[in-house]
């Protein structure tokens, strides 16, 4: 198993978590990543969110194994989404839509 598919198993249980308690979320993967690194910052480290200095997230930003990358936290909630689709959010089919659109007018350049 690579280091990518273990990283994505602990992170999409957390995700799912966190899709099913706040359904905004579905819609808006920057409040997903935010809530994600919230959760992490108070569960891993014991850092109470509200007592973090910008710094202190910047230094735990920086170094790649402290907080969770956020394309992995996106990615995981698109494979939650289509495996659960009573999860999806209000604008879900709307982005499905305009996706397909795109890759037509790509493909017809």
């Amino acid at each position: 198993m690579s280091k990518t598919t273990k990283k994505l198993d602990t992170i999409e249980p957390v995700v799912t978590g966190l899709l099913m308690k706040d359904n905004k979320l579905c819609d808006n993967d920057r409040k997903l990543v935010i809530e994600y690194w919230k959760q992490e910052l108070e569960k891993k480290y014991r850092i109470p969110i509200n007592t973090v200095s910008l710094q202190q997230f910047f230094d735990l930003y920086e170094d790649k194994n402290n907080l969770g990358n956020s394309e992995s936290i996106t990615r995981s909630k698109r494979d939650i989404l289509k495996k659960n689709p009573e999860l999806r959010g209000k604008t879900y089919e709307l982005r499905q839509e305009e996706a397909e659109q795109t890759r037509k007018d790509i493909k017809n350049r």
